[in-house]
């Protein structure tokens, strides 16, 4: 397991291809980390059991439609 700081995740976005996901330790840092990506023009979107499940499930369908690449 190889742990990247922020600043290495998004570069490695940015070079890569296709769909991605993102795993991390807490809900904050998947707000911080999704927000951070957004920031720099990447199809990013959180995901995490503190949403509420229509939200899980539209992230998930925008996630298999392609309109979301990057799953935080």
């Amino acid at each position: 397991l190889k742990l990247l700081r922020s600043d290495d995740i998004r570069a490695q976005l940015e070079r890569a291809d296709g769909r991605a996901i993102v795993y991390v330790q807490t809900k904050r840092d998947v707000e911080q980390i999704s927000g951070l990506l957004v920031q720099h023009s990447l199809p990013a979107a959180p995901y995490h059991a503190g949403m509420e499940a229509t939200q899980r499930r539209s992230r998930e369908s925008d996630f298999r439609d392609g309109k979301v690449r990057i799953m935080v």
